[in-house]
């Protein structure tokens, strides 16, 4: 995202601590996960886990197959707890509700592996795998332990 484009209010904590969102497609969860993103303009990044190689590359960096994951800066939210996220996202400075200009545009959703085609390909009809989709676990403690 081009910081300079954004207000004040997210240009501190989006160059120190920037969102990403790991997401599959069909994926319940991810989409409540990018709804609760969208509603409090947090800008992100989407990595999309479609393919075998963005699978594999998805376990090497996560250490897990369970979608979707948030991270903030460098700490990895594996609970799709809406309430973690929210927690780490507060504990990193973004606003609670949504300071983004009517003209902001999210950036489109990459393959994680990198595996993107040129514009204008057709990309072949080969199945990815479907997430495995896990039920939030309540937090173990009333505030995370956050540290980035």
């Amino acid at each position: 995202a081009d910081l300079a484009a954004l207000p004040a209010a997210l240009r501190q904590p989006a160059s120190r601590y920037p969102v990403t969102l790991y997401a599959g497609r069909n994926c319940a969860p991810c989409d409540v996960g990018r709804d609760l993103l969208v509603q409090r303009g947090i800008p992100f990044a989407e990595k999309r886990i479609d393919t075998n190689a963005d699978l594999d590359a998805y376990v090497k960096f996560s250490g897990g197959r369970t979608l979707p994951l948030l991270t903030v800066g460098s700490q990895q939210i594996k609970s799709g707890s809406l309430s973690d996220w929210n927690s780490y996202l507060d504990a990193a400075g973004y606003p609670k509700t949504s300071a983004l200009p009517a003209s902001y545009r999210r950036p489109m959703p990459t393959p994680l592996a990198g595996n993107a085609l040129p514009p204008g390909a057709i990309p072949a009809s080969a199945p990815g795998p479907e997430p495995e989709n896990q039920t939030p676990r309540a937090p173990a403690g009333n505030t995370p332990n956050i540290r980035f």
